[in-house]
């Protein structure tokens, strides 16, 4: 079975394509809908998803899909991201409020298991296989859904945000100091870094390097290296904190994207003072709010350090996993 050819028909008067770049913004629009149907809140930006669609390492024809209907519209879209050493293969469905139940969802399901199952070959030898999804916990009809077609759901993720009207002074530990990122000198060594701090965190892939820059530098109109906070122990990264003036659905928020110290210099104090670091940052720039993703059971105890800061889950999702 091909990944475009499932054995469960598309219902009548709908049919399925690739992408193209202009149908970004209608794409976007649905993405927003669904959300705003399933947590009230918007989740997608037309240039968050060009990012991804104009990553030079990404087929839209063969990791992104669209579902059409009779009069044109745009009602569903997948995605699929994987990595090596391709042992998990990550995807995001996102079919409009007013055309579910009509077995979309399952057509949708199929292929993205097939086309999974056709790269598996790729994972090392005896490693598990298997398909993950994040759904927003109160999509109980694409919990249900997923039950169905063989998933668990195995953790939870948060979205968490503190409200910028008391900051507390920030303590730095002996010889820590803070500054911000120097273009074209440290960005292999904050990816280093990055590296492997992650590698404590469930479910994490390693990047490489020039994906990591594409991402989270050179694809990113708002980019900012003053928002890229690097804890230093002398000429050594100890921790960073790397933040995005903006994040779709959130109006008045700074965002931290990345959070982490390396292990040698964790429970020193350097996580929280990064954290009174930025909220003291973004409040000098007028911000009202900073949030950020953690993972709900993290092995480092993340998710309780941001509460401790005084930060707050406004949004749940569930992630899913399914064995291949």
């Amino acid at each position: 079975m091909s990944a475009t050819m499932p054995g469960t028909a598309m219902p009548a008067g709908f049919t399925i394509r690739a992408p193209r770049i202009e149908d970004a913004a209608e794409v976007a629009a649905l993405v927003n809908v669904r959300s705003l149907a399933d947590t009230n809140a918007a989740t997608m930006s037309v240039s968050d998803l060009l990012v991804s669609w104009e990553d030079p390492e990404r087929n839209l024809e063969d990791e992104d899909w669209l579902v059409i209907a009779s009069d044109r519209q745009i009602v569903a879209f997948m995605e699929l991201y994987q990595y090596e050493p391709f042992t998990v293969f990550e995807f995001d469905c996102h079919v409009h409020p007013s055309f579910g139940g009509l077995g979309i969802e399952q057509v949708l399901l199929e292929i993205i298991e097939a086309r999974a199952r056709r790269e598996m070959h790729r994972a090392p030898d005896g490693e598990r296989v298997v398909l993950h999804t994040y759904v927003p916990g109160t999509a109980t009809d694409g919990h249900r859904l997923l039950v169905a077609h063989g998933f668990d759901h195995i953790r939870d993720s948060l979205q968490m945000l503190i409200d910028l009207d008391d900051v507390p002074d920030v303590r730095w530990p002996a010889g820590i100091t803070v500054r911000p990122l120097v273009r074209n000198h440290d960005e292999h060594a904050v990816w280093e870094t990055v590296d492997e701090v992650w590698k404590d965190h469930w479910g994490y892939e390693s990047m490489p390097f020039n994906e990591f820059c594409y991402y989270h530098i050179d694809a990113v109109t708002s980019f900012d290296p003053t928002l890229w906070h690097l804890a230093m122990d002398g000429d050594r990264i100890a921790g960073i904190a790397l933040c995005k003036s903006d994040k779709a659905g959130f109006e008045n928020t700074g965002w931290i994207s990345l959070l982490g110290v390396r292990r040698q210099y964790r429970g020193s104090g350097i996580g929280l003072a990064l954290l009174q670091h930025v909220f003291a940052d973004f409040r000098k720039r007028g911000y009202a709010h900073v949030g950020l993703g953690v993972d709900a059971s993290s092995l480092t105890g993340a998710d309780r350090l941001y509460r401790r800061a005084g930060m707050r889950e406004i949004k749940r999702e569930f992630i899913f996993e399914k064995p291949i």
